[in-house]
């Protein structure tokens, strides 16, 4: 789907609330003549979609990438600002929401548009469920859409916004008529069909997934509640998301002055070798490409882009050779320590040592006697492009966003047979679908078998994976204690470049158990941060406006959410603070003893993550380096391309 020039005449002749003005002729049948309607889904509904992947790619971008763990873009590491939530807030109240109400509002009258009315339903759900769940209790029942002038609005708690997403679904799934007699359907549809009419089956497979996806994220709130509507949910499988045509991905469009991505425009589109700057271009983070690496996961090539061959990185390793011994006149493998170049670099997510903390002494540094600390792998690596950055195909103009994608309901599936024995396959069925949905996206199928074949990607099995360059974090993944483990972290790996899904799965499971953020002296900057490390927010503040024009309301809000909060934190500002948990979440097992845990550390440096890039041996390093350089074909092609050196024999074998 893209956003032809169809919506960019519609932005530009009506207002970014909605369109007000008469329109001859809507809705003249089955409709009382004496009424006037005047928000015409098929002008309005296209541009919402659109302003809507503004106000999300710019969350996507800003914040949730960086909490997501996958990627980082420095120059907003952890900074939550509080002209960012007056952003949102006004493009989600005012550009969105109050154009769904009126919407809906109208289309509750009109007979013969069950179909549109339900779409309707289906967006406003998806926004007010990501606002659920990135600042707890906001305005969703009360009449400030229908009487924008109105200043006293109040907020639902978050399990009462719930609620209401949970019955907009549930009223959605059972009313989509797939085969309307009357043409009860968008064309064009910037969701599902592009140019064409409206695929209705795809729009009751979207609302049916979103609530099994709501249901699920509620299980920490109201456990009855969430299996109530995971069972309904699962009760018609075949109204989930099954194929990769399935998606939930509307994209933006390619007419620069009008509707290209956020991204782009952020990122890629005046952009020139001279003026790239990494601290405002996504580079993959470190913990997430450990475990990339550690299992030899071939989404990576996918995920981002290799670097320029003239700016890579270049590694110590250890690898198995061949030589012919100048003894026996027979093949000898030995072990040998080889320097060559790597095509990807993760970013460490500080770059430098964490207050408190010292490297220790290498016991083989100035000839044996021990006495130089072991030295930080990256400080040769080029800031500027010698790491690894996000694949350029998330970025560009048309570029889609994915709210639902075929794998994370496919593992939503899995827990839900997990946990409540509910679903026509086995839980170990429905994650292998998961993956080989995930690996179909990414076009990685040929490696399929042996990457699930894997421990700890097989079902029920652990597998031991490697740490970060400080030995702080293990990428391990405890299948045969707890499948869940497999689940969520193969889900976490699928979503990728979905920030939001990942900060809600992080959340309510706390199964990723990922380290703090270190910042030495510069961190969030919002009163009661602390200057050494946090861990990720929990929550976004509101926005600061609410304070001076909804204040009593605001107050009964921060109240709800403390009273609410399984974790609440009333003194840091005034209670409207990043670290309050909400109510969806789980306690963050990891603030037990951080302090002590997280200070007057040693630690060894190293390269385990980044090592065996091209493979264990060097017949895999020519048979792999081949591949992205054909001209590879031996040791000597490894020399010239890789920099490739033999830097010590460490012994036969």
């Amino acid at each position: 789907m893209q956003m032809k020039k169809y919506i960019y005449i519609i932005l530009s002749i009506f207002t970014l609330g909605g369109v007000t003005s008469c329109l001859d002729n809507f809705e003249e049948a089955n409709t009382n003549p004496n009424k006037m309607y005047n928000t015409n889904i098929q002008l309005v509904f296209p541009g919402t979609v659109y302003r809507t992947l503004n106000v999300f790619g710019k969350m996507n971008y800003v914040q949730y990438l960086n909490y997501s763990r996958q990627l980082m873009l420095l120059a907003r590491f952890i900074n939550l600002r509080e002209g960012d939530m007056d952003s949102y807030y006004v493009g989600f109240y005012v550009n969105i929401l109050r154009d769904l109400s009126e919407m809906e509002n109208q289309y509750e009258k009109v007979e013969g548009a069950e179909n549109r009315l339900m779409i309707i339903k289906t967006w406003k759900a998806l926004v007010y469920s990501i606002m659920a769940s990135t600042w707890g209790p906001m305005p969703m029942s009360d009449a400030m859409m229908t009487f924008p002038d109105k200043k006293d609005y109040k907020y639902d708690s978050e399990k009462d916004m719930y609620i209401q997403v949970l019955d907009l679904l549930k009223t959605a799934t059972e009313n989509f008529n797939p085969n309307p007699t009357n043409e009860d359907f968008l064309k064009p549809d910037p969701v599902f069909g592009g140019n064409t009419k409206s695929n209705i089956e795809k729009w009751r497979k979207f609302a049916n997934t979103l609530r099994l996806d709501v249901a699920l994220r509620i299980q920490n709130i109201d456990k009855n509640l969430a299996e109530e509507h995971i069972k309904a949910a699962m009760q018609h499988e075949e109204w989930l998301i099954s194929s990769l045509n399935d998606m939930v991905q509307p994209s933006w469009g390619t007419d620069p002055g009008n509707d290209v991505s956020y991204y782009y425009n952020e990122a890629l589109k005046n952009l020139t070798e001279s003026n790239f700057s990494s601290a405002n271009y996504p580079r993959i983070a470190q913990y997430f490409f450990t475990y990339l690496q550690s299992y030899q996961d071939p989404r990576l090539e996918k995920f981002v882009d290799p670097t320029d061959p003239k700016d890579r990185y270049a590694v110590l390793d250890t690898i198995r050779i061949k030589r012919i011994s100048s003894y026996s006149g027979f093949d000898t493998t030995m072990v040998a320590i080889v320097k060559h170049s790597i095509p990807h670099c993760p970013a460490p997510e500080l770059p430098g040592i964490p207050i408190t903390w010292e490297p220790g002494y290498d016991p083989n540094s100035n000839n044996g006697q021990g006495t130089d600390r072991y030295q930080n792998p990256y400080r040769d690596i080029d800031d500027k492009k010698g790491w690894s950055y996000v694949n350029k195909s998330f970025l560009k103009q048309d570029t889609k966003v994915v709210f639902l994608n075929w794998a994370s309901t496919c593992f939503m599936k899995a827990e839900a047979k997990l946990k409540f024995g509910i679903g026509s396959k086995s839980a170990q069925q429905y994650y292998e679908d998961g993956i080989a949905a995930s690996f179909a996206e990414y076009g990685t199928t040929d490696n399929l078998s042996s990457y699930m074949a894997q421990d700890g990607v097989k079902w029920n099995t652990n597998g031991k994976g490697l740490s970060d360059c400080m030995q702080i974090y293990y990428c391990d993944i405890n299948g045969a204690n707890d499948p869940f483990e497999q689940i969520v972290k193969q889900r976490w790996i699928a979503e990728y470049f979905n920030g939001f899904a990942c900060w809600v799965l992080d959340r309510r499971t706390r199964i990723l158990n990922l380290p703090p953020m270190f910042y030495n002296g510069s961190g969030p900057g919002l009163e009661g941060s602390n200057d050494r490390f946090e861990f990720a927010p929990e929550r976004f503040i509101y926005s600061i406006n609410e304070r001076a024009t909804n204040r009593s309301e605001y107050d009964k809000a921060i109240q709800t959410l403390q009273k609410n909060s399984p974790k609440g934190d009333a003194a840091s500002r005034w209670g409207d603070n990043l670290w309050t948990h909400l109510n969806f979440a789980k306690v963050n097992p990891a603030l037990a003893g951080a302090d002590a845990k997280w200070s007057n550390r040693t630690f060894i440096w190293n390269q385990h993550a980044i090592q065996n890039q091209y493979g264990k041996t060097e017949e895999d390093l020519i048979k792999n380096a081949h591949k992205e350089f054909p001209q590879i074909t031996d040791t000597i092609g490894l020399k010239t391309y890789l920099k490739y050196e033999i830097v010590e024999i460490v012994k036969p074998r």
